[in-house]
């Protein structure tokens, strides 16, 4: 982006149409064309930022919601291999919001 740094000031000191030397009025269609061409060009690079960012963030969550997802599988069929004195000892309601709840804590 600094790169076209140099072209923003040239664009801004362009003399006028007429040959006058700004801040002189006279017609200036080039140096607002300059002037629009860098901005189109900006508003275009922030664009791209921000597409790649909602791109990451997506990928991200759409990441870390199938991680959530093999956890509780894998707690569930483990649960299911435990033998039934396995299961006198322990709570149920205690599995089941384990089960719901702990995955999610790898999302943060």
């Amino acid at each position: 982006a600094f790169v076209m740094v140099d072209r923003i000031f040239k664009a801004m000191h362009l003399p006028n149409d007429d040959g006058t030397i700004p801040p002189t009025r006279g017609p200036h269609e080039n140096r607002d064309r300059a002037a629009w061409e860098i901005a189109r060009i900006y508003l275009g690079l922030a664009a791209i930022a921000l597409a790649a960012r909602a791109g990451a963030i997506a990928l991200c969550t759409w990441s870390s919601d199938r991680t959530v997802f093999q956890v509780k599988k894998a707690f569930f069929s483990r649960l299911l291999q435990q033998g039934p004195a396995w299961h006198d000892m322990h709570n149920s309601a205690e599995m089941s919001s384990r089960l719901a709840q702990d995955p999610f804590l790898l999302r943060e």
